[in-house]
């Protein structure tokens, strides 16, 4: 193909020209790839039919993603991955292998940033990490050693003093059950379990195995006023307890640890980690969102930012399997705007939708249609917004990059995949062979660098 390339400020007119014989090259391969194989027309065996004939009967139509993929070669001809195609695109020519085929488009390049000071946009970023609590990694180490600290008391044997019990209890107020009087299999524990006032006394004078009778009185002012001040019988049956075996340091060493200080510091320096792992989240969010607020760069065109919502839009609905439609009905409030849009759009009386069988019918295709275009547009709006954001943060981040010479370089590139995925082949392979996916990959990673690079910046300052 021969391409062509005409400036306008920040966005390129391309025109390719197709030459008859590749025209015709291209068409006949792609009919013997993709039709022949699979067409069926009576007289001759499958996959046998003159193409000719099957032109006749298909159409030129039938050709549609040869020319799709001259549009792609045209926008691919742009060496810059973030370049947007959009607009009309022209197309002039048959697609017979008689004639050239001409081919236009405009393409936009990326925004160009005309001012960015990094430390004045990160001045009151800070970096903070939290404290650990001394009280959480205390209750973290005693977690770890409780396992470590309890043995099973034997059936027959009282549980006063136990640490823990497995009971199962049924309750009932003048007779009658109530509801959270009846459990199966709980756990109470020591110091933690809060009971009816009387209750925990009476069950520790039980014994493993033992099933009973409890009697106590709910409190005047308990937060239940049906059972406040009422009297009620749980019937109890102790199912196993375990009560203390061994100190705290005891169990550490049963746990695996060297000593108990071992096991603390383990605990300690875990909440760190999360801490600190919290802390440059949310620092990398904060410089992030600093850089794009305070980034002066080019916008790209209207035009182009739809090409890429549209993008969006198409993804969206082929990872969710979804139709226009099918994303309009989730959206109810739209149907009743959709109904008096289309009214006023084609002059419609208010009762229209109510007449024959045949405009009801019509009536309820215009107000789907119109619903799964209001419920898209709706959509795309919203991922406007993101967009714009999303091409000023690249924009800094790309800026940033350039300032200081931060490009990945390959061996980083393939670190980073393999971060990513770990043990898959098969994306090491792409990276290998496919070109636009390899700069992409290297755009990526040039953009993390250049979000670490500002990142430790503010750390240096704090």
């Amino acid at each position: 193909m021969d391409i062509k390339r005409e400036g306008l400020a920040r966005q390129v007119l391309l025109t390719g020209t197709v030459s008859p014989s590749q025209v015709s090259d291209d068409i006949e391969a792609y009919y013997a790839a993709h039709i022949a194989p699979e067409l069926e027309i009576p007289g001759f065996r499958k996959g046998k039919a003159p193409r000719k004939l099957a032109e006749k009967r298909l159409g030129p139509e039938m050709y549609r993603p040869v020319l799709d993929e001259y549009f792609r070669q045209l926008v691919s001809s742009i060496d810059d991955l973030d370049a947007i195609a959009h607009g009309d695109f022209g197309f002039a020519g048959r697609l017979d292998g008689n004639a050239d085929v001409v081919l236009t488009c405009t393409v936009s390049l990326p925004p160009r940033v005309l001012e960015l000071d990094v430390d004045a946009a990160t001045a009151t970023v800070a970096y903070a990490p939290l404290p650990v609590s001394a009280d959480e990694v205390e209750a973290e180490v005693l977690r770890r050693c409780r396992p470590h600290m309890l043995e099973d008391i034997a059936d027959g044997d009282g549980i006063f003093g136990c640490a823990s019990a497995i009971i199962d209890f049924r309750g009932s107020a003048n007779g009658m059950p109530f509801p959270g009087g009846s459990a199966s299999d709980f756990e109470y524990v020591a110091g933690e379990t809060d009971f009816v006032p009387g209750f925990a006394e009476k069950l520790l004078r039980m014994r493993v195995g033992e099933s009973g009778q409890i009697a106590v009185n709910f409190p005047e002012h308990y937060q239940n006023e049906r059972l406040a001040g009422q009297p009620a019988l749980f019937s109890v049956t102790v199912k196993s307890a375990k009560r203390a075996k061994s100190s705290t340091e005891e169990a550490a060493v049963s746990a695996g640890f060297e000593s108990l200080a071992a096991l603390r510091a383990k605990a300690e320096a875990h909440f760190l980690g999360v801490a600190g792992y919290e802390a440059d989240r949310d620092l990398r969010r904060a410089v992030t969102s600093a850089l794009t607020d305070a980034v002066v760069c080019e916008m790209l065109p209207n035009e182009a930012v739809d090409a890429m919502a549209e993008a969006s839009w198409g993804q969206f609905t082929e990872k969710h399997g979804l139709s226009e439609r099918e994303f309009a009905a989730a959206k109810p409030g739209l149907a009743e705007a959709a109904k008096d849009a289309v009214k006023s759009k084609f002059g419609l009386d208010v009762g229209l939708d109510d007449g024959d069988e045949y405009q009801g019918k019509l009536f309820k295709a215009l107000c789907a249609e119109e619903t799964a275009r209001a419920a898209k547009a709706e959509w795309k709006m919203s991922k406007w917004e993101l967009l714009k954001s999303e091409i000023r943060t690249h924009a800094a981040l790309d800026h940033v990059a350039e300032q200081h010479n931060l490009a990945a370089t390959e061996a980083e590139v393939a670190a980073r995949i393999m971060e990513l995925f770990p043990g898959s082949r098969e994306t090491l392979d792409k990276l290998d062979a496919d070109a636009a996916f390899r700069k992409q990959a290297k755009r990526t990673v040039t953009r993390e660098k250049a979000l670490d690079w500002v990142v430790s910046r503010v750390k240096g300052r704090a």
